[in-house]
């Protein structure tokens, strides 16, 4: 895919998503455990794990940097006159953890958006933009459970083993006309 293609489908997927600030405000403190980083780098990752798809705005990221350092989430560690470079506070640690003891709730509610949009669509539409998250999920998913170790990757791989059967016996049951 061109640079020019994946320019024109980010132009186009922004003008129609957008990442709940609460999400967003998650994903950053999730991103500052891991290392300290300035708001350019918080956008530069953001485009690059999306595989250039989505680049968060400056006026998305930095007034949820600016709020969560008036919180206590995070503090700024360095700034070299252009910006500030920042890092993960015990509270924002804190908070990290409490999200993720209740990750369970999140994964059903970020389901949420896209099947609301799916909802919207006619049978056609929604079986196409069904059919192309699928897609993209079967491209993307080695490289996530490659990276994974031990317990954990052998239960992806066994829930993974479950949903290409039921994916089989969804086809087979369709094909019959059931």
């Amino acid at each position: 895919m061109s640079a020019r293609s994946t320019n024109k489908q980010r132009e186009e997927i922004q003008e129609i998503q957008s990442v709940p600030r609460g999400l967003l405000r998650f994903l950053i403190l999730k991103m500052l455990d891991s290392q300290e980083m300035n708001g350019t780098q918080i956008m530069s990752t953001f485009e690059e794990r999306s595989g250039g798809m989505w680049k968060p705005s400056c006026g998305s990221v930095y007034p949820i940097l600016g709020n969560m350092e008036r919180k206590g989430m995070i503090r700024s560690v360095s700034s070299d006159g252009r910006g500030k470079t920042y890092q993960l506070s015990d509270k924002g640690r804190t908070v990290v953890k409490k999200v993720e003891a209740r990750m369970h709730l999140f994964e059903s509610k970020a389901l949420l958006g896209p099947r609301f949009w799916f909802s919207m669509m006619d049978p056609a539409e929604r079986a196409s933009a069904y059919l192309a998250m699928i897609s993209g999920v079967v491209e993307d998913l080695p490289g996530t459970i490659e990276s994974l170790q031990g317990d954990d990757r052998e239960r992806y791989l066994k829930r993974l083993e479950e949903i290409v059967e039921n994916l089989a016996t969804s086809t087979k049951n369709l094909r019959s006309g059931g």
